[in-house]
C-alpha cells in the first residue's frame, strides 16, 4: 500500500489538519515518523511507494533524511525555519517547499524572479499563517508521484511526423497538438486557407509564437496591420478579436490558449 511518512511539529498549526485531511481524502496509509524508525525507512520505501512530508521544526531532519533514503518518491516540506545547504544540496528526488511568511532564507521577489535559487524544487510562499491554502496543490503533487513513480511517464514528447499526419491543417490552418483541462496547445499552418477575423473559443488568454515565415496582424477594432517574423511573441487576452492575413509560404506559429480562473 503506498505510504506517507510525516514528521509532524505540533506547535504548528493545521498540522493534525492536515493528517486528517490525507487519511480522508487519500487511499495511503499515514505514518506519523518515530526516531526508532530511521534505520528501517529504506525498507519501507523499497517496498511502497513512498512520500516524506515534513512540518516546521522538523523539516531540517527531512531535508537529511531525504537525501540518505534513495526510495522516497518525492518529498514536501512545510514551514521550514532553516534548511542547512539549501542553496548547494543536490536533491535526488521530486521536492516542494511552502515557506512561511516570515522566512528568513527566501524572499518573494527570489521565488518569483526566473533566476530563482532552486528552481529544481517547486517552492511556494503562503500568504498567510495557513498553508492549507496550498492543499489543491499539495495533493496533486502527492498523487503524481505516487501514481507515477517515473518522471518519463509523465511527459509526452509529440513527434514532427504525428503533426505532418495531420496537415493539410482543415481551414482556417490550426491544428490542437494538446489539450488538458484548461489549457490547448497547437500550430497554425494556414497554407492557402483564407485569412479569418476571430476571437479565442471560450474565456481563454492566448499567446503565439512565430516559428517561420512572416505575416501581418491585425488586433481588435483598429486597421493597422503589424509584420511579425520569426521569433515574435503575439499575446491576445480573451475576446478580444484579431486576424493573421498576407503570410508567407512558410509561415507556421505555435500558440497555447489558457482558460482564465
Amino acid at each position: 500500500m503506498n505510504k506517507i511518512i510525516i514528521l509532524k511539529d505540533n506547535t504548528l498549526a493545521q498540522a493534525n489538519e492536515l493528517t486528517a485531511l490525507l487519511k480522508n481524502n487519500m487511499d495511503v496509509e499515514i505514518i506519523e515518523f518515530q526516531d526508532s524508525m530511521v534505520n528501517s525507512l529504506e525498507k519501507i520505501t523499497q517496498k511502497n511507494k513512498t512520500v516524506l512530508i515534513a512540518l516546521g521544526n522538523q523539516c531540517e531532519l527531512g531535508w537529511t533524511l531525504s537525501n540518505k533514503v534513495n526510495a522516497f518518491k518525492a518529498i514536501i516540506l512545510i514551514y521550514p525555519q532553516v534548511l542547512s545547504d539549501y542553496l548547494t544540496m543536490r536533491h535526488q528526488h521530486p521536492c516542494m517547499i511552502i515557506h512561511s511568511p516570515e522566512n528568513s532564507f527566501i524572499t518573494p521577489q527570489q521565488l518569483t524572479a526566473i533566476s530563482r535559487p532552486r528552481p529544481d524544487i517547486a517552492q511556494f510562499i503562503s500568504s498567510s499563517h495557513n498553508f492549507l491554502e496550498y492543499q489543491q496543490e499539495i495533493f496533486a503533487f502527492i498523487k503524481q508521484y505516487l501514481q507515477n513513480p517515473k518522471e518519463a511517464h509523465l511527459t509526452r514528447i509529440i513527434r514532427n511526423t504525428e503533426i505532418m499526419k495531420m496537415l493539410p491543417a482543415p481551414n482556417p490552418g490550426a491544428i490542437r497538438i494538446l489539450e488538458e483541462s484548461k489549457i490547448t496547445v497547437g500550430i497554425v499552418i494556414p497554407d492557402k486557407n483564407p485569412p479569418f477575423e476571430h476571437i479565442n473559443p471560450g474565456y481563454k488568454n492566448e499567446i503565439h509564437f512565430v516559428v517561420s515565415g512572416t505575416a501581418q496582424f491585425q488586433h481588435g477594432s483598429t486597421n493597422e496591420k503589424v509584420i511579425v517574423n520569426p521569433g515574435d511573441f503575439v499575446y491576445v487576452k480573451a475576446f478580444e478579436k484579431h486576424e493573421w492575413t498576407e503570410w508567407s509560404e512558410d509561415f507556421k506559429l505555435i500558440f497555447m490558449q489558457w482558460e482564465i480562473e
